[in-house]
């Protein structure tokens, strides 16, 4: 008993400060791996795409942005979690293609034009959207003119409708279009200079 009592006398200050050490330099450890501003100007940053910083406000306006045209296209009020991580997950991987593929784009001069714009949504072959929204149940006949009367009154209101909400969903999905037409160009270029034997 006297030698246990022996050890905590003398060793028990030095274990005291080893613990205290321990714990102050896994809390300075911490401190520094975080994304607190103790010791660092700036930690905003969510993600790095091709050497480029993508700050949390600029990622968070897109989700939100995203979100809003999630809402106008399903008419829904609230978005539940799984919704939510989906709509982010979709978020970050437009930023990345938008970055690497918009090089790119920019680079090979691929372009929509305002002629194959007008093509896409009020032509004799638009997009397969615009076919089906547009296409009359009664009869199975797709309706240029009813594109076109929806695209001049898209500032008027309709049932259930805020203001401004029809132009906020024709620009979300002329957006998306546009970005699926250079992506399919972007495709159809690398695939045609392949050649397998």
């Amino acid at each position: 008993m006297a030698v246990i009592q022996t050890i905590r006398n003398k060793l028990g200050p030095i274990i005291v400060i080893v613990i205290g050490l321990s714990l102050a330099l896994f809390i300075l450890e911490t401190a520094l791996n975080s994304n607190t501003r103790l010791m660092s100007g700036n930690k905003d940053v969510v993600g790095v795409i091709d050497g480029d910083k993508i700050h949390y406000r600029d990622f968070q306006n897109r989700v939100d942005e995203s979100v809003n045209n999630y809402k106008l296209q399903t008419q829904q009020k609230n978005v539940d979690d799984n919704t939510m991580f989906s709509i982010r997950d979709q978020t970050w991987n437009q930023l990345v293609s938008e970055k690497i593929n918009g090089d790119q784009y920019s680079k090979l001069g691929l372009v929509v034009g305002s002629e194959e714009l007008k093509d896409m949504f009020f032509g004799k072959d638009p997009v397969p959207e615009i076919r089906q929204a547009f296409t009359n149940p009664n009869t199975g006949i797709f309706d240029p003119l009813a594109v076109k009367n929806y695209y001049e009154n898209l500032d008027q209101t309709g049932q259930n409708e805020q203001p401004g909400e029809r132009r906020m969903r024709w620009v979300a999905f002329e957006k998306a279009q546009i970005d699926q037409r250079l992506s399919n160009k972007y495709s159809d270029l690398i695939k045609n200079a392949m050649y397998v034997p």
